[in-house]
């Protein structure tokens, strides 16, 4: 084998090491990004009570509570 054709396998191999590290790194940061969606994915469903989406619900019932306390109020005047 010459020089020159040792070289160039050694650059194939350099760049496809290099190639293989960036897409490693991109599926690694791309995994991270969908664990941190999923994350937030479950606050938007209730689950029994520690959910964004409970925190809501119940926010929105007092608020109608309130609400036709605030009328019946109106009304008795």
């Amino acid at each position: 084998m010459s020089t020159d054709n040792l070289n160039s396998w050694l650059a194939i191999i350099l760049a496809g090491i290099q190639i293989s590290a960036i897409v490693y790194g991109g599926l690694r940061f791309f995994n991270k990004i969908i664990a941190r969606l999923e994350k937030l994915e479950e606050q938007y469903r209730p689950n029994g009570g520690s959910s964004m989406r409970d925190a809501i619900n119940r926010i929105e019932l007092k608020v109608s509570k309130l609400e036709g306390k605030f009328e019946q109020h109106l009304d008795d005047e």
